[in-house]
């Protein structure tokens, strides 16, 4: 390797926790974002009014409110037909007028709506309906709503200000659209996802699961923990991307935000304008990294068999990585390296990692290397 010594150094300082230690993984603790406590805890105030609905176990529920709203599903057990729909009204003033929400079912499209245009924004909402009810949910103002262990067909929420909730959902599509609101998702969420917020909401994940996830925001964090689909397109303006474990082809991009991702199980397709990138691939696909002014730290399995296509203003290598056919070239301070990891043949996917104005580093790093970090 002493004929590469433009891009090989004996030393990893920036990567090692000690010499001769497992190769550095960036933690990100998860932690749930601040001013969701109000639909998590109790809400303050009593029940001023309930309404009691017989309904089609397979209807619908259509909100339009300036409040917060909670729906959860009938027990099973205590109405097995799944033929009833409760609905109260929780607010800390006792002169509330009741008469500003309506609350009705209409039996011929097996829809249940529940509508209020003066309603007091610190009232609660609170609906349970039977468990495969389609959801179809809009706030305004700072209205929150929350969604907990429905199994819909559609499940759409709207919120402008106010933040969204959702924990263990099964839906064949899931749809959430805030104009400044957090979205927070919880559990596992079944379907085909697609969430959008402006502004500077947020976006909190811990698990999807579905053929097709679409997630987007323009100024805040986008923050997953597990992804498991076919595609994902992953996305913000201004945010950072922080993912954990995705699987499936995944497209992530953000102007002037960085990308990390934990691992990698499929093809990943990252950029960014001016942030960083931070990548673990765990098993490959086709990866195309691209950053015009931020670095590029790639790290891979010790075992990894790929074809590498890799340039920045410098593109450092670590010593352990073993590299065969290798063609290093500088031109105007800019570096370009075509080689082969692991050696040519079968199996060997495609890396492009291009760092236009920055600097590119590339680590072995195994999977356990990751569990034994993470258990520090």
């Amino acid at each position: 390797m002493a004929s590469l010594p433009l891009f090989f150094r004996r030393t990893w300082p920036v990567l090692s926790l000690r010499e001769g230690g497992p190769c550095f993984v960036r933690l990100r603790p998860w932690r749930s974002v601040s001013g969701t406590r109000r639909l998590d805890s109790r809400h303050k105030g009593s029940a001023l009014k309930r309404w009691t609905l017989l309904v089609d176990p397979f209807g619908s529920l259509k909100v339009r409110l300036p409040c917060d709203v909670s729906v959860r599903p009938l027990d099973p057990h205590g109405y097995p037909s799944a033929d009833r729909a409760f609905v109260e009204l929780i607010s800390p003033n006792q002169g509330e007028n009741m008469d500003d929400v309506l609350v009705k079912y209409d039996k011929a499209q097996k829809q249940m709506v529940v509508t209020s245009e003066n309603i007091s924004s610190d009232t609660l909402i609170d609906l349970v309906t039977p468990v495969k009810f389609d959801l179809d949910i809009s706030t305004f103002h700072k209205g929150c709503v929350k969604i907990k262990k429905m199994e819909s067909d559609n499940c759409y929420i709207e919120t402008e200000k106010g933040h969204s909730i959702l924990n263990s959902l099964k839906a064949h599509k899931v749809q959430v659209h805030s104009k400044g609101g957090k979205v927070i998702c919880r559990g596992t969420i079944h379907g085909n996802v697609d969430i959008q917020t402006s502004d500077k909401g947020i976006v909190e994940i811990e698990k999807l699961q579905g053929t097709s996830m679409n997630i987007s925001t323009t100024d805040g964090t986008l923050k997953t923990k597990y992804i498991y689909a076919e595609s994902s397109n992953l996305s913000s303006s201004n945010g950072n991307i922080e993912l954990g474990n995705i699987h499936g082809n995944v497209t992530v991009r953000t102007a002037a935000g960085s990308v990390t991702v934990d691992s990698s199980d499929g093809s990943l397709t990252a950029s960014t304008q001016q942030g960083d990138l931070d990548i673990y691939i765990s098993q490959l696909g086709i990866v195309d990294l691209v950053t015009q002014e931020g670095s590029i730290m790639l790290k891979l399995p010790k075992a990894l068999r790929a074809e590498l296509q890799l340039s920045g203003s410098i593109v450092e290598i670590s010593p352990e990585i073993h590299l065969d056919d290798i063609d290093n070239s500088t031109q105007q301070d800019h570096q370009t390296v075509h080689a082969f990891l692991n050696g040519k043949g079968e199996g060997a996917h495609l890396i492009k990692a291009q760092a236009v104005r920055g600097m590119l580093n590339i680590k072995s790093c195994s999977w356990i290397d990751t569990l034994k970090l993470k258990s520090l």
